[in-house]
C-alpha cells in the first residue's frame, strides 16, 4: 500500500477515535441528579485532586439559591435571584463567561434556612432548557436563550400551601416534563394529602395528564420537598413520588398507581405530625432506595413491586439512618447516605447493611453527592468541596474550602466538577 494513502487511512481512523472519545466524554447533565436521575456520572473521569491548579474558573452569580446547575455541551444553566427577580442563567461550560440572562414572572420570597424561590433545578435537552420557581412560574427557552412557551402552575392547578416554599424539581422523560405538587393545609390536622401530579408537554407546556395522589398524611406531613424520580432498571420505566408518608410507583403513561408502600409514619398514638419528606427516592440496579426523615430508616423496594407493600415486604431495611435532606447514591453495589449530621454512611446494596461511617462536615449537610470515575464528589454547607472514594473505606482523596455556602449538588460533564454557591458558580476540570 502507498505510504500517502496508508497515512491517510490512519489519520481518519484516529480522527474517528478522537470523535468517539469526544461524543463519551461530553455526556450531558441533563437534569438534577443526571440523565437518569441516580446522582452517576457514567462513563466520565474527572480530576483526582482539587486545588487552585484544576479550578477552571469561577464566575459570579447574582443572588443566592439552592438549585443546581444542568449542562448540555458547552452551556451551564442554573436559575438564580437578582434581588426579587427570578432568573434563569447560561454560561460557557470552558471560559465561565455569562451568555445570557433571562427574567422570568414573579417575584422572590425568601424561606428557611436560606432558601428562596429559585431552589427548583432546570432541566435541558441540549435544544431547551426548562425552568420552574417557588412561585409556579415555569418557562421554556432555547438553548440560545429565546422565550418557547410559559405558564404558571398555581394558576392552573391551585394555589400552593407549603410551609417552607415549593422546592420540589420537575423530572424529563421523553416529551415529558413531570411535575409532583403535594401540599394542603398544614393547621388543618383532619383532611389528609391529596397531590397532583402534573405531566405536561416539554415542547408546548399542554397537559398531557393529572393524577390525583391521595394518601392519609395530615398536618405538616402533606408538605413534601422531595422530587419524583425515574425507576429505569425494571422491565418498563416507573415514576416514583416519594412523599406524604407513603412512596407510589405509578405509569409513565398516564400516571395510574402501580404499587404504594406505607407503614414510615403509622396512624395511631405514635404518629409524627411532622415527618415531612425532603430527599427524595433513588432507582438503580432493580431497587428503589427509599429515604425518610429524621433519624429513621432507609428501605429497598424491589422493581416491577405491584399493589400494597409494607415493611415486611421491601427487599431490606437499615433503622436509624436516612439521610434527610441529601438523596440516597447507588453506585457499585454500594449506597452512600450524606447525612444530615454531616456523617458519610456506606451500605451493601443488596442487603442495607451498615459497612462504614464516617464525619466529613461540622455543619447540616444538605447537598447530594455525585458518584463518577470511582469517586464521590461531596459540597458541605460551608463551602468545602470533597472528593471520597466511592467504597466501603470512605478514603477522602482530596478536597478544597470554596469559603462559600452551597446546599446545591454537584454537576458532571465534559471531564468537569460543575459546582454552585450561593455566591458564584465554579468549574474543576484538566
Amino acid at each position: 500500500m502507498p505510504t500517502q494513502k496508508r497515512t491517510s487511512i490512519t489519520v481518519a481512523f484516529l480522527g474517528c477515535l478522537l470523535v468517539a472519545n469526544i461524543a463519551v466524554a461530553q455526556q450531558d447533565w441533563t437534569q438534577w441528579r443526571g440523565p437518569k436521575l441516580d446522582s452517576v456520572a457514567e462513563g466520565e473521569t474527572v480530576v483526582d485532586k482539587l486545588d487552585d491548579e484544576t479550578k477552571l474558573w469561577r464566575s459570579e452569580l447574582p443572588g443566592s439559591a439552592g438549585s443546581s446547575p444542568v449542562v448540555a455541551g458547552d452551556r451551564v444553566f442554573v436559575t438564580s435571584v437578582d434581588g426579587d427577580k427570578l432568573v434563569v442563567l447560561c454560561f460557557n461550560a470552558s471560559t465561565g463567561t455569562e451568555v445570557w440572562r433571562r427574567e422570568v414572572a414573579g417575584r422572590n420570597r425568601d424561606s428557611r434556612d436560606g432558601a428562596n424561590a429559585a431552589s427548583s433545578s432546570p432541566i435541558t435537552d441540549g435544544k431547551h432548557v426548562w425552568s420552574m420557581f417557588g412561585n409556579g412560574q415555569v418557562n421554556c427557552f432555547t438553548v440560545d436563550g429565546q422565550p418557547v412557551w410559559e405558564k404558571n402552575l398555581q394558576d392552573d392547578y391551585g394555589a400552593f400551601q407549603i410551609q417552607f416554599g415549593m422546592s420540589t424539581t420537575p423530572v424529563m422523560h421523553g416529551d415529558q416534563l413531570i411535575f409532583g405538587l403535594m401540599h394542603g393545609k398544614m393547621r388543618n390536622d383532619t383532611s389528609t394529602s391529596v397531590g397532583k401530579i402534573v405531566s405536561l408537554n416539554k415542547s408546548t407546556g399542554e397537559e398531557n395528564w393529572l393524577h390525583l395522589r391521595k394518601t392519609s398524611a395530615t398536618a405538616e406531613n402533606k408538605h413534601v420537598y422531595a422530587s419524583p424520580s425515574i425507576d429505569y432498571s425494571g422491565d418498563k420505566a416507573q415514576l416514583i413520588i416519594h412523599g406524604a408518608d407513603f412512596t407510589t410507583g405509578h405509569s409513565l403513561e398516564d400516571g395510574s398507581e402501580a404499587w404504594r408502600l406505607g407503614g414510615m409514619n403509622p396512624k395511631g398514638d405514635g404518629y409524627n405530625p411532622y415527618l415531612r419528606f425532603v430527599a427524595s427516592a433513588t432507582c438503580r440496579d432493580g431497587k428503589v432506595i427509599i429515604p425518610t426523615a429524621k433519624r429513621g430508616p432507609v428501605l429497598a423496594v424491589d422493581s416491577g413491586a405491584t399493589g400494597a407493600l409494607n415493611y415486611d415486604s421491601v427487599a431490606w431495611r437499615s433503622d436509624r439512618i436516612t439521610p434527610d435532606v441529601a438523596s440516597p447514591v447507588y453506585y457499585k453495589g454500594r449506597v452512600f447516605l450524606a447525612r444530615e449530621n454531616g456523617a458519610l454512611a456506606c451500605l451493601d446494596a443488596e442487603t442495607g447493611k451498615k459497612l462504614v461511617e464516617k464525619r466529613y462536615m461540622a455543619d447540616k449537610q444538605r447537598s447530594t453527592p455525585v458518584a463518577v470515575d470511582g469517586k464521590l464528589v461531596i459540597t458541605s454547607r460551608d463551602g468545602k468541596v470533597f472528593l471520597v472514594k466511592a467504597d466501603e473505606t470512605l478514603e477522602e482523596i482530596s478536597s478544597i474550602q470554596l469559603g462559600e455556602e452551597t446546599t446545591a449538588s454537584p454537576a458532571i460533564a465534559g471531564g468537569k466538577i460543575f459546582v454552585r454557591t450561593f455566591k458564584a458558580l465554579y468549574a474543576f476540570g484538566k
